[in-house]
């Protein structure tokens, strides 16, 4: 509240009024955000000023929550497509910008409907579940790992060091999600094909690099001697 204090009293001075946000210490020394309403009241001995100091923890962690919800998947807790969407942007620009190597991985699982028809949705959203929080801590800290529906997940590599770099993440990849995993007190047992596309300041746009990521998947989902391809110009974009 004292924060800018003179410049919000000529404010409230001038203007009559004033809300702003600011911030207050409970007697244990934590901190909380408060909506602070001040008005001018006019007495014979002056202007006094009345502040009426709200507590706004509740709605602040309201809208924190809408604000986590529409960024990130429901189920899983992994980014969503919008935020997916968001990061791509940002992280091509950057790779056009500075001339780094940027990679996306596009992973669908295999074998994960005879799970979900023999077990039922609540085993297989477990699976899902599971195979989320493996390729989250199976990747980087810069990458970004998210869910665009069903059972699709892409992850997005900036600053690669070289595209060798991509057999590595594969295979990382291809073990997490092929480990067991123990679901609602059944065993299951998924697998993913994976398809990767390198980004092309002169030809990609974000779009495109997800549609060439895209069509390498189906390829390798197509190819019983490679779990994971890499797209190039023969494979087209039309998956």
């Amino acid at each position: 509240f004292m924060r800018g204090a003179a410049g919000r009293l000529e404010a409230i001075l001038h203007d009559g009024e004033l809300s702003f946000e600011s911030a207050a210490r409970r007697r244990n020394g934590q901190q909380f955000p408060t909506e602070v309403s001040t008005k001018r009241v006019d007495s014979p001995g002056g202007p006094l000023i009345v502040a009426i100091i709200r507590d706004i923890s509740d709605s602040k962690a309201a809208q924190a929550q809408l604000t986590h919800l529409a960024f990130h998947d429901g189920l899983t807790g992994l980014s969503n497509r919008a935020a997916f969407d968001e990061r791509l942007r940002i992280a091509t620009a950057d790779a056009r910008r500075h001339g780094d190597l940027l990679g996306l991985a596009y992973l669908d699982l295999d074998r994960f409907k005879p799970v979900n028809d023999q077990f039922g949705h609540e085993t297989g959203d477990a699976v899902l579940i599971a195979v989320s929080q493996r390729l989250f801590a199976s990747v980087r800290e810069q990458d970004v790992v998210a869910r665009l529906g069903g059972d699709e997940f892409v992850v997005l590599l900036p600053r690669l060091h070289s595209v060798d770099e991509l057999d590595c993440v594969a295979e990382r990849l291809l073990s997490e999600v092929r480990r067991p995993i123990e679901a609602c007190g059944n065993d299951c047992v998924v697998d993913a094909s994976i398809g990767f596309a390198v980004y092309d300041p002169e030809h990609d746009d974000p779009r495109s690099l997800v549609v060439k990521a895209d069509v390498a998947m189906y390829a390798a989902k197509r190819d019983p001697e490679h779990p994971w391809l890499l797209w190039n110009d023969s494979m087209g974009t039309t998956s």
